[in-house]
């Protein structure tokens, strides 16, 4: 009888410091904040919600006429209250809509609907009031062609989704600081990140290492899914295959404009179950995947064939094979083993997982394990899931998974 040892691919939502980014299911808002309108974009600053509504009959322009930002304050017990329309310095017949913060809050970024200059706006509060818009420049794009901007002020970049030239559809872009009141040319992100379907809504980490964004043109539920890729080598050129956020987030309908806050809170807006979009909240936690007593704790699909050929240099179904008494590897064990650690060792966002599917030897699974550890593979990255012992034949299945960012 021989053991034989499956090698699988499988993509985990994995961070770089090999922790698991898990949601709590995503709760809709009451209706002190939500309406019989749409609500979305929101940002929380100051201890208060603000958000963009749109097709109200308060909004400056009326229900049928861009969208207003509006605002929920938090009583005595935290509950949000009524929400009211926000600054009225903010608010005109145009797309009124936030799409930054700065870290001490005391300044906030507006889409432009004040001047005829392409850019973005900022308001600042002085006073105990929010002052009047000022234009941030940004070169070569026409205001109607923004679609959704985040201003990354720690990193001096600003995300745009843009609608291409020519097209009917919108990518993400992004623009780097000349000076406080002008940054450059957009220039398109990864082909990773943009497909030929509309990608919107982006937002970036505290850190600046994870992009967060909605795509109707990568693998989803169906209309836009909310994805998140990683920034890799720390340069803004190169970024991971985005990550489905998965279905505690997504539905077959409509998710966007994700924003994340240090309290391990998220927001984000979905038409799930309703005719207009809704504010939704979740919560998030990081886990290091070593300490999952139980893998299948965490959500993984199988890496595509493209995929599999990027991360190891062609497609193929390797196997273990182990004599039944069998006490070391052999040569071609240990020459695939040698391959696969030599392919991952420098792709940190990896993750190797020894499923044994049967009645394995101890001593043959450790034979595998101790392998990849000796060949430089970090004991954080292997995973030795065992199953139930009653499965007649003799497998072990090493899946390997994309960290998240």
């Amino acid at each position: 009888m021989k053991n034989i040892f499956f090698i699988l691919l499988v993509v985990l939502p994995v961070l770089s410091n090999a922790q698991v980014l898990k949601f709590s299911r995503a709760i809709e808002m009451n209706q002190n904040v939500n309406s019989d309108a749409e609500e979305s974009a929101p940002f929380r600053i100051g201890g208060k919600l603000y958000f963009a509504r749109s097709f109200h009959k308060d909004n400056v322009g009326g229900a049928y006429y861009g969208s207003d930002i509006w605002v929920c304050s938090p009583d005595e017990n935290g509950l949000w209250q009524n929400a009211e329309k926000a600054s009225p310095e903010w608010n005109n017949k145009g797309n009124n809509v936030i799409v930054g913060v700065s870290e001490d809050q005391k300044m906030v970024y507006l889409t432009n609907s004040y001047f005829k200059k392409s850019g973005i706006c900022f308001s600042s509060y002085y006073k105990g009031k929010w002052t009047k818009p000022e234009l941030i420049e940004i070169k070569g794009v026409d205001n109607e062609q923004i679609v959704s901007a985040f201003i990354a002020k720690k990193q001096n970049k600003i995300l745009l989704s843009i609608k291409v030239e020519g097209t009917d559809h919108f990518d993400l872009y992004i623009s780097n600081k000349i000076s406080d009141l002008k940054y450059d040319r957009p220039t398109k992100l990864a082909v990773s990140i943009n497909t030929s379907k509309n990608e919107i809504s982006p937002f970036l980490s505290f850190d600046g290492k994870q992009l967060f964004f909605a795509s109707e043109g990568h693998e989803n539920f169906g209309s836009y899914d909310i994805f998140m890729s990683e920034r890799l080598y720390n340069s803004w050129d190169v970024w991971s295959k985005p990550i489905n956020l998965g279905k505690e987030i997504n539905s077959k309908k409509f998710e966007g404009y994700f924003v994340m806050l240090p309290d391990s809170t998220a927001y984000f807006a979905s038409n799930k179950y309703s005719k207009f979009a809704q504010l939704y909240k979740t919560n998030f936690k990081e886990f290091l995947i070593k300490d999952f007593d139980n893998i299948a704790e965490v959500k993984y699909n199988y890496l595509t064939d493209a995929e599999m050929e990027e991360a190891l240099g062609f497609i193929f179904k390797p196997e273990l094979i182990f004599e039944e008494q069998e006490k070391e590897l052999s040569t071609k064990n240990r020459e695939l083993i040698f391959f696969l650690a030599n392919k991952l060792k420098s792709k940190a966002r990896i993750v190797i997982i020894l499923n044994t599917m049967g009645v394995v030897p101890e001593d043959q699974l450790e034979l595998v394990k101790l392998e990849f550890l000796n060949l430089g593979i970090p004991a954080h990255r292997i995973i030795v899931q065992q199953p139930d012992e009653d499965i007649a034949e003799t497998v072990v299945e090493i899946k390997f998974g994309n960290k998240k960012s």
